[in-house]
């Protein structure tokens, strides 16, 4: 755990009724390869997502934003 003055700025997040993982991780470069390394490497997460849903994600995330 982070001292009590020092922000959070990387995290996981798993429901574990329905196996979903909510992550906030910064790009680590290994090998040459920009990669999330809590997601890909440690929690080995499948982030691709449907084009459909990034839509309305982005659209969602733009109307609580306005």
């Amino acid at each position: 755990m982070p001292n009590i003055n020092q922000k959070i700025t990387e995290f996981a997040c798993i429901n574990l009724d329905n196996k979903k993982i909510q992550f906030n991780d910064k790009k680590y470069s290994i090998d040459g390869n920009d990669c999330f390394l809590m997601a890909d490497y440690l929690l080995q997460c499948d982030y691709n997502i449907p084009a459909k849903t990034s839509i309305k994600l982005v659209n969602d995330i733009a109307k609580k934003n306005c």
